[in-house]
């Protein structure tokens, strides 16, 4: 199951011997648009300091508030350097790392003109990949969220804080509609990438365990019956 950025931030991190602190933004790698840190604010404990915490080591239980657990002592944490946190609203480092709160706010365009701004995002906690962008999108459709899967940005801008997709806003605008409050189920996924014509992420588990499956084309693929 996926979960919303906004379920993680703020949230308390416990280490194996007490708590941590609360997470503040995360930091994603945007070659692979896959969570590399979390940036933990800690507490008292630790003079209210901001350190990086790698998502190997953090476990996000199950249930409809996500609680997060890291397999790391406090004073392991207390050895960690702190982090300057503006960095990451550009590359990181040299890193390639960007930060999912700068990225709140993006312009989105389609082909054909602007279809909104990045109002949150779809991760995994399993594998701690970005799923999905979800685009509120504004005037042009107004009251409307869509889902955008970062492998369908063409071009991104981040300079310009802007992410230009594949898509024309007609293809958008007939895709299955998304609403935050209600579980992203699996066939929502699968019709949502049957309807842009695209093979879903999950495809490539499928194709391992049944090598068959690799030369079928998207429409004929099992996950899109």
């Amino acid at each position: 199951m996926l979960c919303e950025l906004k379920s993680l931030l703020d949230t308390p991190l416990q280490a194996t011997d007490g708590l941590i602190g609360t997470v503040k933004d995360l930091y994603f790698d945007d070659r692979a648009w896959v969570i590399r840190w979390f940036v933990v604010e800690t507490g008292s404990w630790l003079s209210a300091r901001r350190v990086l915490i790698a998502p190997v080591s953090v476990d996000a239980g199950t249930g409809i508030r996500v609680t997060l657990s890291a397999a790391l002592s406090k004073a392991q944490v207390r050895d960690r350097p702190d982090t300057d946190t503006d960095s990451a609203h550009g590359p990181l480092g040299g890193q390639h790392l960007r930060s999912c709160n700068a990225v709140i706010g993006y312009h989105v365009e389609a082909t054909d003109g602007d279809i909104g701004h990045v109002h949150g995002c779809l991760l995994e906690p399993s594998t701690w990949a970005i799923r999905y962008l979800v685009a509120n999108t504004g005037h042009w459709w107004r009251g409307h969220e869509v889902l955008l899967a970062p492998r369908w940005i063409e071009a991104a801008r981040w300079e310009d804080d802007t992410l230009n997709v594949q898509l024309n806003r007609a293809m958008v605008r007939a895709a299955p509609a998304y609403s935050t409050m209600r579980p992203l189920r699996r066939d929502h996924e699968i019709d949502l990438h049957r309807h842009y014509a695209r093979n879903g992420y999950w495809a490539a588990e499928v194709a391992l365990e049944n090598p068959e499956f690799q030369r079928l084309p998207a429409a004929d693929h099992p996950l899109f019956r």
